[in-house]
């Protein structure tokens, strides 16, 4: 918990204070035990997709049913201060507030088209003190699937607005695509993440060190679209760069 303070004095010398007691979370939720109706758990991955995490929908099973548990654990912190006290900070926690399921279809290639948006709005929430605030949820796309491959996303908000995402997974429904042509979608989705990563990785400062006969020095590397600048005890060098 966390107190302000205000006070506000007018010309005559009346003043007026008012105070708060507030809170700041800045954890996120968390989604527990993920079920798919009639299939079983769902894995999903943070890594790059792959045809393990492909669930087979029968034909008759086209509003197909998603359950589990959203929470938010309490998290609490410390600090210490200059003088050696440390102050604790009891623990919060603010409370699952939605869950939103997407789903996107796709069309061609490793291009996917919005297809169904649906979300949950939480109203009680079970509280375990200082362990977590949690719900349990069912919830399905907001009308029956077509034939057809899905890639579904489920994103959990708090009542702050800190979110989890659910690691993605897919859903094939008469598709009639192969394990084959799957992976090759995934491999092509694969090198749209590496580009990303790739291009993230050309924003960023790194160090490397220059060692000549005698000496070493310390050198940062800054760069810009392929240009390599180098800094050493303060004098620039500008030169081409092939790659870093």
């Amino acid at each position: 918990m966390h107190n302000w303070k205000v006070t506000s004095t007018n010309v005559a010398g009346v003043t007026t204070t008012q105070n708060s007691i507030f809170s700041i979370d800045n954890q996120k939720p968390n989604i527990k035990n993920l079920n798919l109706a009639g299939i079983g758990n769902i894995q999903g991955t943070n890594t790059s997709n792959t045809s393990n995490n492909v669930y087979h929908l029968h034909s008759s099973n086209r509003l197909p049913t998603l359950k589990g548990t959203a929470t938010d654990p309490y998290f609490g912190s410390t600090k210490t201060n200059q003088n050696g006290i440390v102050d604790i900070f009891e623990k919060i926690a603010s409370g699952p507030k939605s869950i939103t399921l997407l789903m996107e279809r796709l069309v061609s290639g490793n291009n996917y088209t919005h297809y169904s948006t649906k979300t949950i709005n939480f109203s009680t929430l079970v509280d375990t003190q200082d362990v977590e605030k949690y719900k349990d949820f069912t919830i399905s796309p907001s009308f029956p699937l077509i034939n057809g491959y899905y890639k579904v996303t489920l994103t959990l908000t708090d009542m702050v607005g800190n979110s989890y995402k659910q690691p993605t997974f897919f859903l094939d429904l008469n598709s009639n695509y192969t394990k084959t042509l799957l992976d090759t979608v995934f491999e092509k989705e694969k090198k749209t993440e590496n580009k990303e990563k790739q291009q993230q990785k050309e924003k960023e400062t790194v160090e490397f060190t220059l060692g000549g006969e005698g000496k070493t020095n310390k050198t940062s590397v800054i760069i810009f679209s392929g240009l390599v600048l180098l800094v050493v005890t303060g004098v620039w060098w500008r030169k081409k760069s092939k790659s870093v």
